[in-house]
């Protein structure tokens, strides 16, 4: 039987009043039903879809024609067709109340990236959230209205509902076949970003360079890829791990991945020297190291002054020079107590997992090139998608049972039977 589940038609919206990011309700969800794995980790999962939106804000309907050719085309090409509709039925079979969803077109606006407009000549992992062909139909004054009124919005969602997550998993979709035209694994499961896998270093214009380049090695625990891999392999559901490529550096998985951390040094300098809560010097740094949208232009003065030596007005030279002993002082707080080591394998990292479907596999397309989808719900391939969530549920409940290492303080009693 197919899932009744109330969504958006699949098609171009515009204009619409609609928010960019919203919190889509489980209509199943029941508090006080069982679930099959720990209760204490069922307000801690976090299933987002940020690829899978249709909506062109109304601000923008007299600066570009919608129903342009080129418009439509990229819109197909870049949308992750099913990923919304594997999203809720995972979080449905977890018990889980919702999904959080990005609702903007990501022809428009991608979220997984820099707030910046992409240059000509960039590829997939290097472009920014505006990309072709809106980083030409827009003006400047478009530009930061788009950022402004989805990029910002979206990125508050998403700090509220990911503060004191402990697994958040994002579901995209991609093409069947690579550019050579071989065909690619049913899912393949990203976590670790590009720069770190070619060079083992993150670059030094992206985040601040206290951010231990080790951290980068992964975003996710690696049981929990392991443990999704094994159980979708045993239904013969192929899997790859960060192929065809790896997380760009401003994708949400590498980003959160820079937040915790940074929120996590936080509280435990906090906790050390709670005299330094509420002094400006701090908070300029905190403010600073927690920019990883990089949407704070003081950050990045900061940032310059610090890493790049670069001047500042001479009336603001003695603030600065208290920020940069504040920045100081944190640094050799971290290096003394070894944070980075303590959080590297903790069992309280968060895990940030993006999980790539082929497109084919859930959606419906007239070609091999999935660039003519069925359109609407009747292009959903259900049987599919319930056989793929039936298989995450299942792994996800034997990580969260079986392979997880239990939080410190948090060991129960018994432990639930697990789930099969």
């Amino acid at each position: 039987m197919v899932p009744q589940i109330d969504t958006k038609p699949e098609a171009l919206v515009s204009p619409l009043h609609a928010s960019p990011a919203e919190w889509v309700h489980n209509p199943l969800y029941d508090p006080d039903e069982t679930v099959a794995y720990p209760d204490r980790y069922r307000d801690r999962l976090l299933i987002d879809s940020i690829h899978g939106g249709d909506i062109f804000p109304d601000h923008l309907s007299e600066a570009v024609d919608i129903h342009d050719p080129i418009i439509q085309d990229a819109y197909v090409r870049e949308k992750d067709w099913g990923a919304e509709q594997v999203a809720r039925r995972l979080a449905q079979k977890l018990g889980l109340p919702g999904i959080l969803r990005v609702n903007v077109a990501r022809a428009l606006l991608d979220f997984g990236r820099f707030p910046a407009v992409s240059m000509p000549g960039d590829d997939h992992l290097n472009r920014s959230a505006i990309n072709e062909p809106f980083a030409s139909y827009l003006t400047h004054d478009d530009r930061r209205e788009l950022l402004r009124h989805c990029f910002d919005p979206i990125s508050s969602a998403f700090e509220h509902h990911v503060r004191g997550k402990q697994v958040k998993i994002a579901i995209h979709t991609y093409d069947k076949l690579n550019a050579a035209g071989t065909r690619r694994p049913l899912v393949s499961l990203i976590y670790r970003p590009v720069s770190y896998q070619h060079t083992g270093r993150i670059p030094f214009d992206v985040f601040d360079r206290m951010y231990p380049d080790h951290l980068a090695e992964f975003t996710a625990d690696r049981r929990l890829v392991a443990r999704i891999s094994l159980e979708l392999e045993k239904q013969g559901i192929t899997v790859a791990y960060n192929y065809p490529y790896q997380l760009p550096e401003g994708s949400v998985e590498f980003r959160s991945q820079v937040w915790f951390f940074f929120d996590f040094l936080r509280r435990q300098f906090i906790d050390a020297h709670p005299r330094r809560v509420g002094d400006p010097a701090y908070e300029a740094v905190w403010e600073m190291l927690l920019d990883t949208n990089l949407r704070s232009a003081r950050s990045s003065m900061l940032r310059s002054y610090l890493h790049l030596f670069r001047l500042v007005q001479p009336h603001l030279e003695a603030q600065y020079k208290q920020i940069r002993t504040a920045y100081e002082d944190i640094e050799t707080f971290m290096q003394s107590h070894r944070i980075d080591r303590a959080y590297r394998l903790s069992p309280t990292r968060p895990s940030s997992l993006a999980l790539e479907v082929r497109k084919d596999f859930v959606w419906m397309f007239e070609d091999d090139a999935c660039r003519h989808p069925i359109q609407g719900l009747e292009g959903a391939r259900w049987d599919n998608i319930e056989l793929i969530t039936d298989e995450l549920a299942r792994a996800i409940r034997i990580y969260l049972c079986d392979d997880r290492t239990p939080d410190p303080g948090t060991i129960p009693e018994g432990r639930p039977r697990r789930a099969r």
